[in-house]
């Protein structure tokens, strides 16, 4: 799955534009990487198999 598919498929499951999804996903990324940035960690509670943890 390419972004513009990711971004089309939680446009479809939120009742979002995909304009509207795109800002939110673009937003949410960049505040994880600035998390990184800062020494900071960011995880993803939730997935199936465990929490996905991002780390510089």
């Amino acid at each position: 799955m390419n972004k513009a598919e990711f971004i089309r498929a939680i446009a479809t499951e939120a009742g979002l534009t995909e304009k509207e999804t795109k800002e939110a996903i673009d937003a949410y990324i960049k505040t994880i990487m600035d998390a990184i940035k800062k020494g900071d960690k960011a995880a993803l509670p939730g997935s199936k198999r465990g929490k996905i943890t991002f780390e510089a």
